[in-house]
């Protein structure tokens, strides 16, 4: 009989942490775009369970993830524990488990820590505020000459060009028009822009989490695969009574 991998708490221990909570204030995240906010919550943390001033044992490459803040990393620390810390390896060794992760973090994490970032970014409801701007020209010039000739005595053009009677008529007309227009206001509805925004917004951590299922077996221990089996109520929902 092949005994089942050890449990990412067991491993922990193994390696000289023990799991502890640790409440924590609220705190925020300046980025270039924007803040990123922290709500105060009781985090899980690993603490170094020997009293020596040797270096700490390997933390299975969980302090090391490659993150978009250090401020973050014991929040992602935290949710990776208190979801797997029961969660059997899904490799035989702790060593062959933190390669694993090692690998998965330098592949995957690109992505959510730029989704993290964006998570910064304020959103109005407001979708519209433009305005318009519209600048018209128009010119028009004209020229005409009329000339009657019977006895040429008017002086028309150089030394030379004479006529009996001659009008020259020169005709500019410059005008400079521009037109402005603002509107603000919304497009749609202030339901649609919150149920808009609502779907806007990704929880980043969930979708790690969910990720990083792969590298533990679907094996459940004291029923994290039922919430009502943590309870011992049974897993069908079914009230039953023990006579």
């Amino acid at each position: 009989m092949v005994a089942l991998p050890i449990t990412l708490e067991t491993a922990l221990g193994m390696q000289g942490y023990t799991i502890d909570p640790v409440e924590a204030t609220a705190f925020t995240i300046t980025l270039p775009n924007g803040v990123f906010s922290v709500p105060a919550m009781v985090r899980s943390k690993l603490t170094w369970q020997y009293d020596t001033t040797e270096a700490l044992g390997d933390d299975l490459w969980l302090s090391k993830v490659p993150l978009f803040s250090d401020d973050y990393r014991p929040v992602l620390m935290s949710h990776i524990l208190d979801r797997y810390r029961t969660r059997r390896l899904g490799y035989n060794t702790p060593g062959e488990w933190r390669l694993a992760f090692r690998r998965w973090c330098n592949l995957n994490m690109a992505v959510p820590n730029q989704r993290y970032i964006s998570a910064a970014v304020d959103m109005p409801l407001d979708d519209r505020d433009e305005t318009d701007q519209t600048d018209r020209t128009l010119a028009a010039t004209s020229h005409g000459l009329d000339i009657g000739s019977d006895f040429p005595q008017s002086l028309v053009s150089g030394n030379t060009d004479y006529a009996t009677n001659a009008s020259d008529r020169r005709t500019a007309d410059n005008t400079d028009s521009g037109e402005t227009a603002r509107r603000t206001g919304r497009s749609q509805s202030i339901m649609q822009l919150l149920e808009a925004q609502r779907a806007a917004y990704i929880n980043v951590d969930a979708e790690i989490l969910d990720s990083l299922d792969t590298l533990f077996l679907g094996v459940f221990d004291r029923g994290e695969g039922n919430p009502r089996a943590q309870y011992g109520l049974p897993a069908d929902g079914v009230q039953r009574l023990n006579w």
